[in-house]
């Protein structure tokens, strides 16, 4: 088992404008070695940087007035590319952007032992073809996929994109060149949704395993916190997540309780790779070089050890789990077959009230 990797959330977004090359760089300055952002794609199919996916929260025009855009309804060429990233002299990045500042980056720091990577949360109602822009642009940037390969994770909400990436011969046809497979996570509020990606892999097997093909498997999950405090998480579910050998990270992480927890949780089931993804990865890497340095308390921890759940963790899981009662994984992703259409936008029915939930946890940190 590593060590826990520590990921900066949108960079680093406890201190400084969230998805800026500033922050970026900031957040690789205090010893975290991924960066998470986020991607979606616009209406003449250029990818961007961007959590939201309508523009007001965090982006302005160039004389500072209101720019409310719905990003996929949104031409980059002629309207995203002009605004800023309030509070900076940057520019709404686009993806394109992003993978050269980082080569660059890397480049600039290539005296440095630290090993840098990005994170990509692919939003839920991207269309597919997302997938095909993302490849697009990185083989652009640099056409030898390892290098890729090596630095990049892709997050995923949705099983159509796992299920397009094996649909598409493009796909296989480049990464299968590579040295090994590249990362892709499903990104989750839920454990119990995360069953679905595990079941998909063997049924994945099972194909492979009868024809030899390559195909893509998911290789770890990416849990919301507050889906971890319970037992059933403890007991069910990290026990399959070792069985399957399967990278586990959790956000978003920001303070000590939650680190230590998640600490635990990696070492007591020994997960190959394991992280946290945080709004403060400064803070992050100090609690890691504290338990780092700690080595009698990590030898005591075993499979055989007990991780506590105090009440508080459990009353709050009980009521956000009250929150997930509604059904997130659709028929449609359940076809593990099924075909899927690259031009299909996902709408989710979003009402002022999971709005106000929404802005009021990401004030507290939760999202």
């Amino acid at each position: 088992m590593t060590s826990p990797f520590i990921a900066g959330h949108r960079g680093f977004k406890g201190k400084y404008p969230e998805n800026s090359f500033f922050g970026f760089e900031k957040c690789f300055q205090t010893g975290a070695t991924l960066i998470e952002t986020d991607v979606w794609i616009s209406a003449d199919n250029v990818l961007v940087v961007s959590h939201d996916v309508n523009t007001k929260r965090i982006f302005e025009t160039q004389d500072h007035q209101v720019a409310d855009y719905n990003i996929l309804q949104t031409s980059y060429r002629d309207i995203l590319q002009h605004l800023k990233i309030k509070g900076t002299n940057e520019d709404l990045h686009s993806f394109k952007d992003l993978l050269y500042w980082f080569s660059s980056y890397n480049k600039e720091q290539s005296d440095s032992k630290q090993f840098n990577r990005i994170m990509l949360d692919v939003k839920r109602p991207n269309p597919a073809k997302v997938l095909k822009y993302m490849l697009q642009d990185m083989l652009e940037v640099n056409p030898n996929i390892d290098y890729w390969i090596d630095r990049v994770q892709i997050g995923i909400w949705d099983l159509k994109n796992i299920k397009y990436l094996n649909q598409e011969p493009v796909f296989a046809e480049v990464f299968s060149k590579g040295a090994k497979p590249i990362d892709i996570l499903n990104i989750s509020v839920s454990w119990t949704d995360s069953l679905h990606y595990i079941q998909y892999n063997n049924y994945i097997d099972q194909l492979s395993k009868n024809d030899g093909k390559f195909r893509f498997k998911i290789t770890g999950i990416s849990l919301l916190y507050l889906s971890t405090w319970s037992k059933d998480f403890l007991t069910k579910f990290m026990p399959l997540v070792k069985l399957n050998d399967l990278k586990f990270y959790s956000w978003t992480i920001n303070n000590k309780l939650q680190f230590d927890y998640l600490w635990k949780v990696g070492k007591v089931y020994d997960i190959k790779e394991f992280g946290l993804i945080s709004d403060r990865p400064d803070q992050m890497v100090e609690y890691k070089e504290k338990h780092s340095n700690d080595n009698e308390q990590s030898k005591l921890l075993d499979a055989n050890t007990k991780i506590d759940i105090s009440f508080s963790q459990w009353f709050i899981h009980a009521l956000f789990s009250r929150f997930l009662r509604k059904r997130r994984v659709t028929d449609e992703e359940l076809d593990f077959g099924g075909f899927v259409d690259d031009e299909k936008v996902v709408k989710l029915p979003v009402g002022k009230v999971a709005i106000f939930i929404f802005q009021f946890c990401q004030k507290l940190g939760i999202f």
